[in-house]
């Protein structure tokens, strides 16, 4: 594992890039937040976190930008800051 990388999906959870974005699926992921507020895509299950980032070919997962909260990680690609 990647000593950059924020590491791999937990057992039965996936994780893929879409858009740009950072989407996660399984079992322990809810699809609501505390309220009642829909989070995941009803149909097909993908939470997307909103984070930007890449996934390696060993599966570890990078977030270059939180477009949360604006922040921006200063990672690049290469894994060197």
């Amino acid at each position: 594992q990647n000593l950059l990388s924020v590491g791999s999906p937990v057992q039965n959870v996936e994780g893929k890039i879409q858009n740009g974005l950072l989407h996660v699926k399984g079992p322990s992921v809810s699809n609501t937040y505390v309220g009642g507020n829909k989070v995941a895509d009803e149909n097909t299950g993908w939470f997307s976190t909103k984070d930007s980032g890449y996934i390696n070919n060993e599966g570890c997962i990078f977030i270059t930008k939180s477009n949360k909260n604006k922040n921006d990680l200063s990672i690049r690609k290469d894994g060197i800051l």
